[in-house]
């Protein structure tokens, strides 16, 4: 069997339906050799190898496949950069392939043939594995090792990059017949430790919490969290990215962060335990907003990654184990505390009275359409105010779809090639949300989407210009615009005629009763392009101002629901709401 082969044959091995990538010289051979196999694996081509890697990741984040892309040498694999950074960022497991003519990798030339360059200096630091591979007999170890890096631990990218001169050795086809290690347990042996800490604390404790992270998706444990929230009528609160996973949950209370939830923030604020399950709690360290939460409140962190724990956090015991192992044992043990119902009618309390605290128009009319889709896949953000306002919006909807979304790295542009990778990964219509200015990152890929007439909706948020920049010159630049607004250099491309172009169909709304009445006879089968007008002068709110305590958020609420709260916090210690 050929190394081409042998490569096909172990992706298809695990399960993986689709690839996505621009052939070039030296990767034709791996390219026909997926086209021997169309029965099992589809290729892709896209129109630019950054897509072609956001595609492999909204393949992955859809259903924890790995996702794999391909590029020629050079400008190729340079092109994937990106994608290959956000599958770092986020943790989202995922191969690049790639492969290179000339052996020789002397640093003394500043190159030696056109379009060859040395990667692996590139990609180390945003990679779990990058290797280089240039003879047949280490090829299959290394292939291995990279498929069991990419899914073991926390997950990430891995990139192999191949001399072109061993495609089409053989290597022996029993080898095949291994077992391709994916999804291995390679933390260390403590969860037991963490069951123990955490059934004690919360049998002690007055008001806790949970706080779940994307380390919930990745373990593949989003039903066993629910369970256990539910069993215990422990409340549970969560980041912004996986607020999907309790969507409907009666423990569900919001997403935290300078730009959550208000009740989220509030309740957070109010907890005497924290359970934090696979999420990093990336605030800065020095941020006195929520740092100043943990001098009264315990937590307990359980993490895959030791290095996270690097990132010192007082009052609090780390536990370096899979949470798939922690939550399956807790679901045996008998929670005893008479306190926490009582803390749970208190969060529900606070929900209450915070509730409509923090919609706006774009929020609304957002929620309402969320609320209108019927026969949806998987919603993807983009990056910018758009994707506040849809994270809000999800919150205060009823949709109870997977949300995807550039979570740490921010990667603008990247939903569109998100989305294309999403229905390949579900086959079922996907909605896009994209602002006006990420839109022009990546608007090639339309012609992807309406060449193949995949049932992908893109969502314009268009509010006619760079507006989370905008805000932020409107508070530090004295509304001193610049490169922002049409007036400093910032424009907008015709939606309609776009849309013409690459043979959407188009609708513009402007209103919950454009909403009713526009997107009613839609066909969720089929690319639709949606202008989603937004008044440009509104701002994103809301917002923690640095150096403010974690519930002080902005804008100020009234001094009646301060005292509503305070009316219906029992346990307050004498403690007032500040206003």
């Amino acid at each position: 069997m050929k190394v081409a082969d042998y490569l096909v044959g172990s992706l298809i091995k695990m399960g993986i339906t689709d690839v996505f990538g621009i052939p070039g010289g030296v990767v034709l051979e791996f390219v026909y050799a997926l086209n021997k196999r169309t029965e099992n694996i589809k290729t892709h081509l896209l129109h630019h190898e950054q897509n072609a890697g956001f595609a492999a990741l909204g393949y992955a984040q859809s259903t924890q496949k790995m996702g794999v892309a391909f590029g020629t040498k050079g400008p190729g694999i340079l092109n994937l950069t990106s994608s290959i950074a956000e599958a770092y960022s986020d943790s989202i497991p995922s191969l690049f392939i790639t492969a290179h003519s000339l052996d020789d990798t002397s640093d003394k030339m500043r190159f030696i043939e056109d379009q060859e360059i040395n990667i692996i200096p590139i990609f180390e630091s945003i990679t779990k594995y990058c290797v280089r591979v240039n003879n047949a007999d280490s090829f299959i170890d290394e292939l291995k090792k990279s498929i069991y890096l990419a899914n073991s631990g926390r997950k990430g990218p891995v990139v192999i990059d191949i001399s072109s001169k061993i495609w089409s050795s053989e290597v022996l086809e029993t080898e095949l017949e291994k077992e391709v290690l994916e999804n291995v347990n390679d933390s260390k042996n403590t969860f037991e430790d963490a069951v123990l800490s955490i059934e004690k604390n919360l049998n002690e404790s007055k008001r806790p919490l949970l706080l779940i992270g994307d380390g919930i998706r990745q373990a593949g444990i989003e039903k066993e969290v629910i369970e256990f929230s539910e069993k215990n009528k422990i409340p549970v609160i969560y980041s912004r990215g996986c607020q999907d996973i309790m969507s409907g949950s009666k423990m569900a209370f919001g997403y935290v962060g300078s730009h959550g939830i208000r009740y989220t923030n509030y309740i957070l604020s109010e907890a005497d335990l924290l359970i934090s399950l696979g999420n990093r709690l990336s605030f800065p360290i020095k941020s006195k907003s929520f740092l100043d939460i943990f001098n009264k409140c315990k937590l307990i962190r359980c993490d895959i990654d030791e290095n996270e724990f690097i990132r010192e956090i007082p009052n609090s015991k780390n536990f370096q184990c899979n949470v798939k192992d922690v939550l399956k044992e807790l679901l045996n043990k008998n929670i005893e505390n008479n306190n926490i119902s009582e803390w749970l009618n208190t969060c529900n309390r606070i929900k209450e009275i915070l509730w409509d605290s923090d919609t706006n128009t774009p929020v609304n009319e957002i929620a309402h359409l969320l609320d209108s889709l019927r026969d949806t896949g998987a919603i993807v953000g983009d990056v910018g105010n758009n994707e506040f306002w849809l994270s809000r919006a999800y919150e205060f909807s009823k949709n109870s779809n997977k949300i995807l979304f550039s979570r740490s790295l921010g990667t603008m542009g990247c939903s569109i090639g998100k989305a294309i990778g999403a229905y390949y990964s579900l086959k079922k219509n996907i909605v896009c949300f994209i602002g006006d200015q990420a839109l022009q990152m990546n608007p090639q890929e339309l012609q992807f989407i309406s060449n193949n007439k995949l049932p992908i909706w893109i969502v314009v948020i268009n509010n006619n210009s760079s507006g989370m920049i905008k805000s932020r010159q409107i508070r530090r630049y004295n509304s001193e615009f610049l490169l922002t607004t049409e007036e400093t250099g910032y424009s907008v491309v015709n939606l309609e005629k776009l849309s013409n172009v690459y043979d959407f169909s188009y609708i513009q709304v402007e209103s919950i009763e454009d909403i009713d009445n526009k997107l009613i006879d839609c066909d969720y089968t089929k690319p639709l392009f949606i202008n989603f007008i937004v008044d440009e002068n509104i701002d994103l709110e809301i917002s923690l101002p640095i150096g403010n305590s974690c519930k002080d958020m902005e804008p100020k609420l009234s001094k009646e629901i301060y005292e509503k709260l305070n009316l219906n916090i029992d346990y307050k210690k004498g403690k007032k709401c500040s206003n």
